[in-house]
């Protein structure tokens, strides 16, 4: 309890530099789930891993807090991987993982050829089934790619049809932020509703990319109520964020 207080208290005395980094997220609708005051929101259907996949993001009302040029308070820095085994606990929850974000202005270019409309993510082990993507082709990040921060990255099909169209993408290199990677896997999904470009890196080599750590979104799935999952999370996560914060985690 005495942790939670004091991670609380550095998150609100840190929501001023915070609030400048928010950008706007267009949200589309997709069920229902109850705010704090108990009242009716809408849960967005175009999540960046689709409907079957829950994505929770800090955010200030409508908008999803953006770390890309202003760094986030260093007391909301560990708070979704201090808290996943927490929601992992909740019956609704079959697989969850923090993982970075990225979305919107970035850069990822194969020659010539950049991606668009896509997504760069941090993961860990855990992500692949959270997010409910498998290995097509190729391998995954390992463990070993994590310890030693190795500059691979995996690819959904998506991804890597806007960047090799129907060339081999495996052992290819990407230039992701000005540096390079090497492509290692393609993953794909059956979610039919994840129609964005992912790609994937090693969470370890977030700081390589963006000179700094940023506080993780988490990613859920439920073989029973996702809506009930997710907001199981939402409420776990804000359990450490004061109440008269406007910087909250949000279903995205």
């Amino acid at each position: 309890m005495r942790i939670k207080t004091k991670l609380a208290i550095g998150i609100f005395s840190g929501i001023v530099v915070l609030a400048a980094s928010c950008f706007l997220a267009f949200r589309a609708g997709k069920g229902n789930a109850e705010d704090k005051d108990g009242e009716s929101k809408e849960i967005p259907s175009e999540s960046v891993l689709g409907e079957e996949t829950a994505v929770i993001a800090l955010s200030e009302g409508e908008t999803r807090c953006d770390f890309s040029s202003t760094a986030a308070v260093p007391s909301l820095m560990p708070l979704a991987d201090i808290l996943i085994k927490e929601i992992k606990e909740e019956e609704d929850v079959s697989e969850a993982a923090a993982f970075y974000l990225r979305k919107g202005e970035i850069s990822v270019y194969h020659g010539m050829d950049g991606l668009t409309d896509g997504s760069i993510l941090g993961i860990g082990m855990d992500f692949m089934p959270a997010a409910g993507l498998m290995i097509e082709k190729g391998r995954g990040i390992t463990e070993k790619d994590a310890l030693e921060q190795r500059r691979v990255a995996v690819l959904n099909d998506k991804a890597a049809m806007q960047l090799f169209y129907e060339g081999e993408a495996i052992g290819e290199v990407l230039e992701i932020e000005g540096k390079l990677f090497q492509v290692v896997g393609i993953a794909g999904t059956n979610d039919k509703t994840q129609t964005e470009g992912l790609v994937l890196v090693p969470d370890s080599t977030w700081p390589q990319l963006y000179q700094y750590e940023e506080p993780k979104a988490v990613a859920l799935r439920s073989g029973k109520e996702l809506q009930k999952a997710a907001e199981h999370a939402e409420r776990v996560l804000n359990s450490m964020v004061s109440e008269e914060s406007a910087i909250r985690y949000k279903i995205q």
